[in-house]
């Protein structure tokens, strides 16, 4: 036996990230068509515009893929085979921990790009934190048990995320390259 429950649990965990990697199709073209207008942006409003307006684009489309997910899963299962059919009703946990982390990647990325990389390291405790309170209280010896342990880390780390950049954009600190080798500007602010 495994911590993650019987074979039939790690069957459908393998045929559900099958269907999360589908959706690097979306990160695929948010990093060719979002991304550089961001890194091209100067600082100020047009770099706010493009950093919202991106992040609700690439968002957006994801949310899209979830919507599809809670409305027809019986398509996405056709794509895995008729095996897979009792991963319907769970299939939009699938898609809205792949929506949180992938958010929780661009959203670093768009930090990363103009030098923040500070604080980066608390998103560790905090992910482990909640995920070892959610083992205590829920396990994960079933197929619904381990997708919301996944829903939960990843909500945190996208969570943490969007909240360093708001904080980043709200200092009006974000548009500004740190120096080479001198303090960031989260070291000064």
């Amino acid at each position: 036996p495994s911590l993650f429950g019987s074979t039939a649990v790690l069957a459908d965990l393998g045929a559900a990230g099958r269907l999360a990697m589908m959706l690097m199709i979306i990160d695929r073209i948010a990093g060719i068509l979002f991304f550089p207008a961001i890194a091209r942006s100067s600082t100020g409003a047009q770099l706010t515009t493009a950093v919202v307006r991106g992040h609700l684009l690439y968002l957006g489309m994801l949310g899209i893929a979830l919507a599809s997910s809670i409305i027809y899963p019986h398509y996405w299962v056709v794509l895995l085979g008729s095996q897979y059919k009792d991963l319907e009703p769970f299939l939009w946990m699938v898609f809205l921990a792949s929506l949180f982390m992938k958010g929780a990647e661009f959203c670093f990325r768009t930090m990363a790009a103009r030098g923040h990389t500070t604080y980066q390291a608390g998103t560790i405790p905090a992910v482990l934190a909640v995920q070892v309170a959610y083992l205590a209280l829920f396990g994960v010896a079933d197929l619904k048990a381990v997708l919301g342990f996944s829903v939960v880390g990843s909500f945190v780390h996208f969570f943490y995320q969007y909240w360093l950049l708001a904080a980043r954009m709200y200092k009006g600190t974000y548009g500004y390259l740190p120096q080479a080798g001198g303090p960031t500007v989260d070291d000064k602010a």
